[in-house]
């Protein structure tokens, strides 16, 4: 408020020293007249769009809803392969002001929660307007979703066990599956003892007060190449002491070629644990093998 008054204020000083002669002839330009019904797009789209259906829905506006007007667009990203058509059209019925475009994705090879940058345009000027975008800037976002269902596995803890000289163990784990084929996210893999809807779960080594705040916690898994299956760096939420544990295939650790194979529903994977402290460090072999069971 104290900034704008201050620029009224000074107007009101400038203009009461000038005479009408210090404006010359300068005329104040009119805003251009628009006549029937334009589209546009809003300045306030979002920066990020969820790719769904291999698709990403986006939202187009017209300025009045008087009868029906179809507006042509053209799409284009500076990832080759993006998208699987570079035009398209979306039709206003009478009445509405707002609809979606369509625009095909082609998600095959996509990295997951990774920025894609996609511009819309409106190609035919007739239908645009002075006081609104013609085009418009997003990301397409290829989200993981999971579905509702909560299956049980089993995990053969063969770091785990090594590294510490105990037996090596099989225990019982919960885990979903992504609405996108390929990924699977066990949930707090490690865990105490517990029951889940008569089943037990969990392993002994762990103990309730050895696990951090912030459950459950996820290890996502990569499988849509099952000659390939890759597990980034995750937190198994559990500190003997040396930090909270993590984990992942040494693919993600070492330049080597030891992601994990997935066959049948079994993954079997050359897994790295790793602690915050420097007396624990990071602890793999590529001939100590993991099994995951997801059947």
């Amino acid at each position: 408020m104290i900034r704008i008054f201050s620029v009224a204020l000074m107007s009101v000083l400038v203009l009461a020293g000038c005479s009408k002669s210090d404006f010359g002839d300068a005329k104040r330009s009119p805003s251009p007249e628009v006549d029937g019904s334009r589209a546009y797009f809003s300045d306030q789209t979002a920066g990020a769009i969820n790719i769904a259906d291999s698709k990403v829905a986006l939202q187009i506006y017209r300025t009045d809803g008087n009868g029906t007007l179809t507006v042509p667009v053209s799409f284009s990203s500076s990832v080759t392969g993006l998208l699987s058509s570079s035009t398209g059209s979306v039709t206003f019925a009478a009445g509405e002001t707002e609809a979606d475009i369509e625009i095909p994705v082609n998600t095959d090879g996509l990295d997951v929660n990774v920025n894609y940058p996609v511009l819309v345009t409106i190609t035919d000027e007739s239908v645009t307007t002075p006081y609104g975008l013609d085009g418009v800037r997003f990301n397409a976002v290829l989200p993981l979703t999971w579905k509702d269902a909560i299956k049980i596995g089993k995990y053969t803890g063969s770091v785990f066990n090594a590294l510490f000289g105990l037996e090596q163990a099989t225990w019982n784990i919960m885990y979903q599956e992504s609405e996108i084929d390929g990924f699977y996210r066990l949930i707090t893999p490690y865990s105490p003892l517990r029951d889940f809807e008569g089943t037990t779960l969990g392993i002994s080594e762990i103990w309730e007060e050895e696990m951090q705040p912030g459950e459950p916690f996820y290890v996502v898994i990569d499988a849509r190449d099952p000659a390939k299956v890759t597990i980034a760096e995750q937190s198994l939420g559990f500190d003997w002491g040396y930090g909270v544990f993590t984990t992942g295939t040494r693919d993600q650790i070492a330049a080597t070629n030891a992601a994990g194979v997935m066959e049948n529903g079994i993954i079997r994977a050359a897994m790295f644990l790793y602690a915050s402290d420097p007396a624990f460090g990071l602890q793999s072999s590529a001939t100590i093998i993991d099994v995951i069971d997801l059947n």
